[in-house]
Parts: structure tokens; C-alpha cells; sequence
């Protein structure tokens, strides 16, 4: 018969929930879907730094920022219930550019584009409007 781990059931029921498609490792199915929901973010944006409130996808903002804060607490030795990081899922996600530490990517990139537009301009003071590049302005 058939034998699925932590599962009490006949072969004949487990038989019938796999015939109508049940995931019996559901939050495999949920990594699987976020990361090529991930894949497709990088496609259209060039980089996996998806804003925790992306319109277009609020379960994957918030998705990204639990691997980030499940992530920061494997590296201090604490697991987080409910979220499956094993190393071949961070690996997976590293291979694409996944930035571990978003905010810290982020500042470099504006702090990279504030050197340039001083050098540009001779001073930091980029209008809040500044055309050719809207977020370092608001930055």
C-alpha cells in the first residue's frame, strides 16, 4: 500500500485525495510557488528586492521578508515555526540574486547613485522631483 509519512489514513482514502490533486507537503507547494512568483519578479524588474507592500503581489512582499527574517534567525541558531528554510531552499534562492539583506543592498544602491549625481553636480541636495531618477530624490 501506499505509506505517506506523519499521515493515519487507508490506502484507499490516501488513493482518492491524491486522484482530485491534494499536496500533502503543502508548504513545499507554497516555497515552489512564491519562488517562481520570485523568478518572475526578477524577469519583468531585474531583481528579487520585492517591496513588502508590491501591489501586484502582497503575499509575495510578505513572503520575501519571512525567508529574510527566517533566514536572520537560522544564522542565530533559532527556528522559526511554521517556515521550512532548509539550505537547498536558500541556496535556490541565492542563485537568483535574493538579497539577504535587503535594506542594506538598498542603501548602497542609493548611496552609489548619490555619488554619481555629486559628481555630476558638484553638491548632494537632489531635488525631490529630480526626473532622472524619482527614488533617490524621495531618498
Amino acid at each position: 500500500g501506499i505509506k505517506v509519512p506523519g499521515v493515519n489514513l487507508q490506502p484507499d482514502r490516501i488513493e482518492r485525495l491524491e486522484e482530485i490533486g491534494f499536496e500533502w507537503h503543502f508548504r513545499d507547494a507554497s516555497f515552489h510557488k512564491r519562488y517562481q512568483e520570485l523568478v518572475a519578479f526578477k524577469k519583468e524588474f531585474g531583481h528579487c528586492n520585492v517591496p513588502n507592500n508590491y501591489a501586484d503581489n502582497i503575499s509575495l512582499g510578505h513572503w520575501c521578508n519571512t525567508m529574510r527574517t527566517a533566514n536572520r534567525k537560522l544564522q542565530m541558531g533559532i527556528k522559526v515555526p511554521g517556515v521550512n528554510l532548509q539550505p537547498d531552499r536558500i541556496e535556490r534562492l541565492e542563485e537568483i540574486g535574493f538579497e539577504w539583506h535587503f535594506r542594506d543592498a538598498s542603501f548602497h544602491k542609493r548611496y552609489q547613485e548619490l555619488v554619481a549625481f555629486k559628481k555630476e553636480f558638484g553638491h548632494c541636495n537632489v531635488p525631490q522631483r529630480y526626473a532622472d531618477n524619482p527614488s533617490l530624490g524621495h531618498w
